[in-house]
């Protein structure tokens, strides 16, 4: 009897619970995290809009809205890998059922982190307590694909952009939002009211995935593959790799551009540039980064700069991206023996959590441009350079170094490349080199 009643709790712990519905955060929606998870169905999910309303949308029939450091798409579930976070499926899970927007269809978890859609016998109804189709009551969502068809009703608050099928309008409150790309790969539908059509010519200003590949494949001349632009605003990036402009988007507060370097001239945390491609970006070894920078105002002792990370909220409650999982500091220490001392430190977080850091002291004056390369094979490097007043000279360099392995991809997360948060000074140039094959042509 003790073992029958045990194996009854069991069952119920395992029944499929809704989660609390998301809500829309200003930071984040700001940074580049538009599309949330749903709580109950994982072929929907919430998009934000600028007033931080979540207005529910589809994916494509048959697909599932993943959503995980580095992802946040709807993707079929054909022989891959999804991640809904409401629906648990991982190895010791096979078997577990979870609701369809259709009621008369559920879908199970077949592996781990595999779906597949199943349907109940006809007349009968999938009931997410039970797992199991019975002839219960049940009302099937509105976006269930058996029940949509073409309707004139007014109630959608999204529009279809005249000139481009891979993006759409939402009206609330009166104003409207333009330009709102869907995920990757889709196109608005006006019938469903979501980016429900498959469209592979959709990639939200991205490249093709074989340019992308391309852009990001080993490279022993180590060619740049995203150079900031910094002759004009808005700023652009551009590929020396695959010889292409690249669509990033930027915001650049309190940054202008002169003589072709991005000036920092507010030294607080509301001047900054903020490039949201890197939000869910793999970034894979062997890669580098290069920058050169100038600090034009003496600062307080102690007084530290975010010259890099991922992370666009300020808020300490906001855990979104906290912490940055890449990140590039300088640190003024004082005038000692009659120079100014700076210390830099770089950092990474892997995959599965584990941390490199190193730090390297260096002196140089305001007059003086710094240069930062920062390598990543698995382990962390790096040197710091005192370029001299024209950043054309190698004055001194200082070298950095971690014994860390934390293996071969640094972790992705929801934000985007943070550049110079608080900065009063110049950053010459910004340069990433991803496939670089050989660290001694950097810059070559």
């Amino acid at each position: 009897m003790k073992f029958l009643i045990l194996t009854a709790c069991v069952a119920v712990a395992t029944a499929f619970t809704p989660a609390t519905k998301p809500v829309c955060n200003a930071d984040n929606n700001e940074g580049g995290s538009l599309l949330m998870s749903h709580e109950n169905y994982c072929q929907l999910y919430y998009s934000c809009n600028g007033d931080q309303q979540a207005f529910e949308m589809t994916c494509p029939d048959g697909y599932l809205f993943s959503w995980d450091e580095g992802l946040a798409n709807c993707i079929p579930p054909d022989g891959v890998t999804v991640t809904c976070p409401n629906w648990r499926c991982l190895s010791s899970d096979i078997g577990n059922r979870f609701p369809d927007t259709c009621c008369s269809k559920y879908w199970e978890c077949t592996s781990g982190g595999r779906y597949e859609q199943r349907s109940c016998s006809n007349g009968q109804t999938f009931n997410s307590v039970s797992e199991a189709c019975d002839t219960s009551p049940c009302t099937s969502n509105r976006y269930c694909i058996d029940n949509i068809l073409p309707s004139s009703e007014t109630h959608c608050h999204d529009v279809a952009e005249a000139n481009s099928p891979c993006t759409y309008s939402t009206v609330w409150a009166g104003v409207t939002t333009p330009n709102r790309p869907c995920p990757y790969g889709t196109r608005f539908d006006t019938t469903t009211c979501s980016c429900s059509q498959i469209d592979p010519a959709c990639r939200n200003g991205q490249l093709t995935a074989e340019l992308l590949a391309s852009n990001k494949a080993i490279n022993v001349a180590c060619q740049v593959s995203r150079r900031v632009d910094f002759t004009q605003l808005p700023l652009v990036t551009f590929s020396e790799k695959i010889n292409s402009q690249l669509g990033h988007f930027f915001l650049t507060p309190g940054v202008t551009v002169q003589n072709n370097e991005a000036v920092y001239t507010n030294g607080n945390s509301g001047s900054y540039i903020y490039d949201y491609f890197f939000n869910d970006n793999i970034l894979t070894a062997p890669l580098a980064i290069t920058m050169t920078v100038r600090f034009t105002r003496a600062p307080l002792p102690n007084t530290e700069y975010v010259l890099l990370n991922n992370e666009f909220s300020l808020d300490p409650n906001n855990p979104l991206c906290d912490p940055a999982t890449i990140s590039i500091r300088a640190r003024y220490d004082n005038i000692i023996n009659g120079a100014r001392s700076w210390t830099f430190q770089i950092s990474a977080t892997g995959e599965l959590n584990n941390v490199a850091q190193g730090s390297a002291t260096i002196t140089g004056d305001l007059t003086d441009y710094f240069r930062i390369e920062y390598r990543f094979s698995g382990t962390l490097s790096g040197t710091i350079t005192n370029r001299g007043i024209n950043a054309n000279q190698n004055v001194r360099s200082s070298t950095i170094t971690s014994s860390t392995n934390i293996g071969g991809a640094i972790k992705p997360n929801k934000c985007g490349f943070m550049i110079g948060r608080g900065l009063t000074g110049r950053i010459r140039n910004f340069n990433i080199y991803e496939g670089c094959g050989n660290f001694a042509n950097i810059g070559v």
